[in-house]
């Protein structure tokens, strides 16, 4: 599927099914169920990065530290963006309504990104970009 697309217009994408290691499933006979999602106007972000310093005080570094580089030279769609900022976790954000959507912007680099959730100080669950690897994880974290 080519990318942008614009909102309102159709366009063609293909969908085809795979197996656990990789191959065409030449005899799939499920059903498939496509869902489109968009933003609305009250839907908001829980971090831009787009603000003055960096962590903000909603943010609780887990080792105790405060590390992470906020420049413009990271940012995606935004003034600011970050890079290498170890692990942070939020506790005043709530996500879990059906129909909530939690997305995270990376660039591909060398090393692993990790977009957390359920996270406190003893850990989190992750879903992970591993360009490295080649692969897409979903990890349990200890704190």
């Amino acid at each position: 599927m080519a990318s942008p697309q614009i909102v309102n217009e159709p366009f063609a994408a293909t969908i085809t099914a795979m197996t656990v290691d990789n191959a065409v499933a030449t005899n799939f006979l499920g059903t498939v169920t496509l869902q489109s999602m968009s933003a609305s106007a009250s839907a908001g972000a829980i971090e831009s990065f787009d603000t003055s310093g960096w962590p903000e005080a909603a943010w609780n570094s887990v080792d105790g530290t405060v590390s992470g580089i906020l420049s413009a030279t990271n940012a995606h769609d935004g003034m600011y963006g970050l890079s290498d900022p170890g692990w942070y976790y939020r506790t005043d954000v709530s996500i879990g309504i059906p129909g909530d959507v939690l997305t995270c912007w990376v660039r591909p680099g060398d090393g692993r990104a990790y977009l957390g959730f359920g996270a406190s100080a003893s850990g989190c669950w992750s879903l992970v970009a591993a360009p490295n690897t080649s692969q897409l994880l979903l990890e349990q974290n200890s704190g």
